[in-house]
């Protein structure tokens, strides 16, 4: 091998390192609008339980953002679900999940970007794989029952406008029923 194919190689690989992997699950590519969301079990940097049944017995609209805190779309993209945390003036759950990330990265994520909405670590990745393969940011709407009815991923970043007006949109989706 010459020295410009391993520098190709090399950089390939770096750029898999520090890029949002893909995480194998055979079951799912990834969860669709009108599915209903994963059994997953998240808990936050408080210890707070967040699961699926618990979203559906509180009969809440809820947001969950899959994101690393390496990813520098998600730290574009955090402070946005942020601002839309403090705006939303209803009984919306939110909840990030870290995927790959300890605690303690989470807890220094949640200072360095003043997130205040509950951050779940992911550090095997276990609750990320239940929603997708690859891919983050990655935002869920869900509505009262848990059906996926909002998702947003990397295309571009989702501003608080837009997460409130499909925190909305879905809100009223919701009484129609």
């Amino acid at each position: 091998m010459n020295r410009s194919q391993i520098l190709s190689m090399l950089i390939v690989l770096l750029m898999t390192a520090v890029s949002c992997e893909s995480i194998k699950n055979p079951q799912i590519e990834t969860l669709e609008v009108g599915m209903t969301l994963p059994d997953f079990r998240a808990v936050d940097t408080n210890g707070e339980d967040y699961t699926r049944a618990r979203l559906f017995t509180t009969g809440t609209t809820s947001l969950i953002v899959l994101f690393d805190t390496q990813c520098n779309d998600c730290r574009l993209q955090m402070p946005e679900i942020q601002k839309a945390y403090e705006a939303d003036n209803s009984d919306t759950i939110f909840i990030g999940i870290a995927r790959g990330a300890d605690t303690q990265e989470v807890l220094e994520f949640e200072k360095e970007f003043g997130i205040t909405f509950p951050l779940c670590p992911d550090k095997d990745c276990k609750e990320y794989s239940l929603f997708a393969k690859s891919v983050v940011p990655r935002i869920y709407i869900s509505d009262t029952k848990t059906v996926i009815r909002f998702q947003h991923t990397d295309e571009n970043i989702a501003d608080e406008a837009l997460l409130l007006n499909e925190l909305q949109r879905v809100k009223e989706y919701g009484k129609d029923k």
